[in-house]
């Protein structure tokens, strides 16, 4: 039976969530330590440990504690004097019984600590949805397509992706060449093996969408266009720039997932190489796409990011967390983009004023939803950047405090999102499960 692994990072918990539920609890504080991009490298530790009878809610706390078990046997693993040194990743050397049963007694305070780590993650995230369900706030997540390679998935489903005999990946996924990289994106997570999730109705698939939609009411689906066909990457590539497009589950997993969660609450992450499958699938079950304004100003009017071509069925962004800050991509915009920039709104732009412009821009197009950036509101450079793809380290370190958010800026917002008819009660069609 296909097993998933439902964890979220401690870094999203907070020690108090409205009603202090440490205080609540009655035990602990946390404290991190570490690099940011390297979870395993991040230690939640508590002043005392806590107990089943401390936390209640017991049906939840078990749920926390199967989770917790999967990730730190597989933490454990990791760090046995057995493992091979030319492959530190692979922890398939020992069966799952085996290990779990010696992880029990090895890291019994850490699985303690992370069960309750996930426990308060759970009860922060339910309330966090419950809040803004009250302030008539719809929340979007976002769900990776592919998974780490030492990931406890991974370990506990190898059937469900192409290993050799080692369990170790054969072909890894990839991006090739694109806007971003001119050696393509190697992203190095195994890559699936459709037929053996097919066999068991997706299962697993299924199951880790209704997993994120027990916080959220949309989900984001990146790389939408793996789903139609994938970038595959020889495991000892050093580069994604040879590869092959090999097809992935198409239509037939989502008409299952369809069977299973009813209506699609989902948005397609259809940037990048997008091929006329890729968007015939995103059609077939009306599903949004996106557009990026950054991408608009080429020259070429049939541009599908420009907002004169968009479809109502559309989700808008000024730029993503894999783009630039708007300020700090108009900065090195070439002089000629620019003054079409200028030209497409009637006036020329400088680098203090391109954020709020864009803004404007996607807030009155006629696509369904806009999506703007904090960093854009907050009109901030290229060193609040979040993401580089392509770039291992570094990334996802900007954060914002509270005071950032002055109530000029939230003023115009709201003077925005009201003349743009944006409000909740002049929606565009913006539906609690889907955008149509």
């Amino acid at each position: 039976m296909d097993k998933l692994t439902v964890v979220g990072s401690p870094n999203l918990a907070k020690t108090k969530d409205g009603s202090n539920p440490l205080e609540q609890y009655g035990y602990g504080r946390f404290r991190f330590t570490g690099d940011d991009d390297a979870l395993f490298e991040r230690h939640l530790l508590f002043d005392d440990v806590i107990t089943p009878a401390t936390a209640g809610k017991r049906e939840q706390y078990e749920a926390a504690a199967r989770s917790a078990r999967d990730i730190l046997s597989q933490r454990w693993m990791r760090t046995q004097s057995t493992y091979d040194s030319q492959n530190p990743k692979r922890v398939y050397y020992l069966s799952m019984e085996s290990a779990l049963s010696s992880a029990r007694s090895a890291l019994s305070d850490q699985l303690e600590q992370t069960r309750i780590a996930q426990f308060l993650l759970r009860r922060q995230g339910e309330r966090l949805r419950e809040h803004a369900r009250a302030k008539r706030v719809r929340l979007i997540g976002d769900l990776p397509f592919f998974v780490s390679p030492d990931s406890s998935d991974v370990w506990v489903n190898p059937e469900l992706f192409l290993l050799d005999d080692q369990h170790r990946p054969r072909f890894v996924a990839g991006v090739p060449p694109d806007y971003f990289s001119s050696l393509g994106q190697l992203r190095g997570n195994p890559v699936y093996d459709w037929d053996a999730a097919r066999r068991t109705g997706y299962r697993w698939c299924i199951d880790r969408l209704r997993a994120l939609l027990t916080h959220v009411d949309m989900v984001r689906l990146d790389h939408f266009r793996a789903f139609a066909a994938a970038w595959h990457v020889r495991a000892a590539a050093a580069t994604a720039q040879i590869g092959d497009w090999v097809p992935g589950p198409g239509a037939d997993f989502f008409a299952a997932a369809e069977k299973e969660i009813g209506s699609l609450p989902f948005i397609a992450e259809d940037l990048g190489l997008i091929t006329p499958d890729v968007g015939a699938l995103r059609d077939r079950f009306r599903l949004p796409g996106m557009r990026v304004l950054q991408f608009a100003f080429d020259g070429h009017s049939d541009n599908p990011h420009r907002p004169d071509n968009f479809m109502p069925n559309t989700v808008v962004y000024t730029g993503t967390h894999d783009n630039p800050t708007t300020r700090g991509w108009f900065d090195a915009l070439p002089a000629q983009q620019k003054q079409e920039l200028g030209g497409y709104l009637g006036r020329q732009l400088d680098g203090g004023d391109a954020a709020s412009a864009l803004i404007e821009l996607a807030w009155s197009s006629g696509a369904a939803l806009a999506i703007a950036p904090l960093q854009d509101f907050l009109n901030l450079g290229n060193d609040a950047r979040m993401n580089l793809p392509g770039r291992a380290d570094g990334n996802w370190r900007w954060r914002f405090t509270e005071d950032m958010l002055t109530p000029e800026t939230l003023s115009r917002l709201l003077e925005l999102t009201q003349r743009s008819a944006r409000m909740s009660s002049q929606s565009r069609g913006v539906t609690e499960r889907h955008v149509t």
